[in-house]
């Protein structure tokens, strides 16, 4: 298994910051978000979970980009400021509904490698 989204037992904790594609409502959108002290992996699955308690079905999920970073509580907040006008409201709630946006990717990928870099 690829190791670029694991984070060791026993090591301190790593945040990173990812963008995930997932459809929700038949539509594919993009959530930005921090995993804080889990890896982006383990974050992705309890999104997973918590979309199929709300929907009774398995969404399609893809971690796009996940990278370490420092401050990424405030990297993760300027990007959903700049994304803001493209949020996006899905029908049910579940976990990390409140951070999709309805865009395309070039443009999450863009704020997200600019965020990143600053």
């Amino acid at each position: 298994m690829s190791s670029w989204f694991n984070v060791k037992r026993g090591e301190e904790s790593t945040e990173r910051l990812y963008v995930l594609e997932i459809t929700v409502d038949d539509k594919v959108v993009y959530k930005v978000g921090k995993s804080s002290g889990h890896s982006s992996k383990q974050r992705m699955l309890q999104i997973i979970g918590s979309y199929f308690d709300a929907y009774r079905v398995t969404p399609v999920v893809k971690i796009v980009k996940d990278k370490v970073c420092t401050d990424v509580f405030k990297k993760e907040t300027k990007c959903h400021q700049e994304l803001a006008e493209y949020k996006f409201r899905a029908e049910k709630v579940f976990s990390g509904c409140q951070e999709l946006f309805d865009v395309d990717k070039e443009v999450v990928l863009e704020v997200y490698k600019r965020i990143l870099e600053s």
